[in-house]
This record gives C-alpha cells, sequence and structure tokens, in this order.
C-alpha cells in the first residue's frame, strides 16, 4: 500500500522542517506508595482477583474479559489518588502521584509553564483543588468544556505575559487542534493504553 500510494502523498517529518527544534527529554517518575495507600491497593487488588478467578472457572474468560478491564482500571485510579474511588472504599486520602507533582510543580520548575494530561476528569478536579491550596495558578479543561472558552485558555496560556503556569488537560481532549508551545514540560499523570495518544498529547508542545 505504501508503494502504491507513495507517488502520490507528499510527507516531511519535523527533522525535515525544523532542524533547531530541540529533541524531546523524556523520563518515567517512580512514585513508590505510602504504607497506608499500599495496603488500600492490594486489598483492591486481592479482592478482584479472587473475584474474577471465580467467575472465570464457572463462565470462562470470554465472558469476563469486562471484568477484568473494570478491575485493571480500579486499580489504576488506586494508584493515583484513593479519592477516585466510591467513598465507601476509601480506607485513606494518600496519593504520592499527586504529592510528587506538587513538589515538581513548586520547587524545580521555575517560572516554567507545564501541562498536566490525566485519562480521568475527576482527577484533573483532584489537581486543580490541590494546586488552589498551594497557590498555583492554573487552566483546567476537559471533554466539557466548550469550544469558546478552550480557545480563550489556550491563547491566554501562549502569551507570554500571562502568569498561569500549569494547564490541566484531560488526554483525549488533549488530542485535537491544540497547540501549546508555551509549555516547557509536560506531565503523564497515568499512562495510556495506547502510546500513540500519549505522544499526540505531548505534541501538543513539542511542534513549530
Amino acid at each position: 500500500l505504501q508503494k502504491l500510494t507513495a507517488p502520490f502523498l507528499l510527507r516531511r517529518t519535523k527533522e525535515q522542517v525544523a532542524p533547531d527544534l530541540p529533541e524531546k527529554t523524556e523520563m518515567v517518575m517512580w512514585c513508590e506508595m505510602t504504607s497506608a495507600q499500599k495496603t488500600l491497593y492490594d486489598s483492591i487488588r486481592d479482592s478482584i482477583s479472587s473475584s474474577l478467578f471465580l467467575n472465570i472457572k464457572k463462565e470462562g474468560l470470554q465472558k469476563n474479559k469486562l471484568a477484568v478491564l473494570q478491575g485493571i482500571l480500579k486499580l489504576r485510579q488506586v494508584c493515583d489518588s484513593p479519592l477516585l474511588l466510591p467513598a465507601d472504599e476509601q480506607t485513606c486520602t494518600d496519593s504520592v502521584k499527586t504529592v510528587t507533582l506538587m513538589d515538581e510543580l513548586m520547587y524545580n520548575l521555575g517560572s516554567h509553564k507545564a501541562i498536566v494530561f490525566s485519562q480521568f476528569t475527576g482527577m484533573l478536579d483532584l489537581l486543580a483543588e490541590e494546586c488552589s491550596n498551594k497557590g498555583i495558578s492554573y487552566f483546567h479543561f476537559d471533554g466539557q468544556t466548550p469550544p469558546e472558552q478552550r480557545a480563550r485558555m489556550v491563547s491566554a496560556f501562549q502569551s507570554p505575559e500571562d502568569t498561569t503556569r500549569v494547564f490541566l488537560i484531560s488526554l483525549k481532549a488533549g488530542n485535537a487542534g491544540l497547540n501549546l508551545t508555551a509549555a516547557d514540560y509536560v506531565f503523564l499523570f497515568d499512562p495510556w493504553w495506547n502510546t500513540a495518544v500519549q505522544q499526540q498529547a505531548i505534541d501538543r508542545t513539542h511542534r513549530i
């Protein structure tokens, strides 16, 4: 297919168009859960595991695929923050990821602007609350934010005169038509299963 269509396509990479664009530097920041958060994680993992194995034994894997995905999703939420769980399951409120991110935003980035992506809109709400408590200025939008409001926030964030340093964006909403080159740092608060979606989100910043 590539051979057939190649004569009709013009494709230029960023390396060809903008050789002066600096390379992306990527790193993984490992976060060790507190004992309380780890205990909650282990408890939920064991509960999900025993329930799933029993159902799979009775009904087979095919009928329980959705339950497997739901179980993984719940464990991902615990890793982000136990506050994403139903109230009756929140045996602790520790979130090592939130603490680590706030430390980065407050002490290590200086005056640089940063984008924070999360797949959970509830996590963005929690981060917005934490930014407010820490006195960190921020913009915040997800899939429910009207296009006009998005455009205003993006325009303000891109302005050198604007002092808002942090942009909180849902991962899915951050993949369409955004140009946020004013940011020097991008944080993926929770990795997405599709790495291409992550790269598209990062490239809202790493572009001409």
